[in-house]
């Protein structure tokens, strides 16, 4: 498994998290129109200020994975050979592998898990400057460091 292997599989798992979106977002706002259509009255204004939350929501989180497959194809392009864990690296591990720098959780890959991690999150803080090789521990967990993409 290679890291350009790895980022598209992210970027299309990302798409589909994209498309999820714009479908929900879609069926928010029929459901807006629909309320608009419906009598006035405090039950009325309750529902379409449900409404417009969750519009909000899948707004924001529409925003978050743009941003995020922004990141990934960022990532993708980069032809730096890493020595050292930092963003954009992808960690090969005894357990999952991690991708640092995006977070989007899990995703099943048929040959490994890889694991999407902010810069920020805890795991990628205390593998910050680690190189092939090196232990760390994380909580009842030890993570082998076998290689770096």
């Amino acid at each position: 498994m290679n890291k350009k292997a790895v980022c598209d599989a992210v970027v299309n798992q990302m798409l589909n998290d994209k498309d999820e979106a714009l479908r929900n977002l879609d069926g928010l706002q029929e459901a807006l129109n629909a309320e608009s259509r419906s009598t006035a009255g405090d039950k009325h204004d309750t529902g379409r200020a449900m409404i417009h939350r969750e519009i909000e929501q899948v707004e924001s989180t529409l925003k978050r994975v743009e941003e995020a497959i922004d990141s990934m194809l960022r990532i993708e392009q980069s032809k730096q050979k890493p020595n050292r864990v930092a963003a954009g690296v992808l960690v090969e591990t005894n357990g999952p592998w991690v991708l640092v720098g995006v977070a989007f959780g899990r995703l099943e890959l048929p040959t490994c898990e890889i694991v999407g991690a902010s810069s920020k999150a805890p795991l990628a803080q205390a593998w910050h400057g680690s190189v092939v090789g090196d232990v760390v521990n994380m909580g009842p967990k030890k993570w082998t460091i076998k290689a770096l993409h």
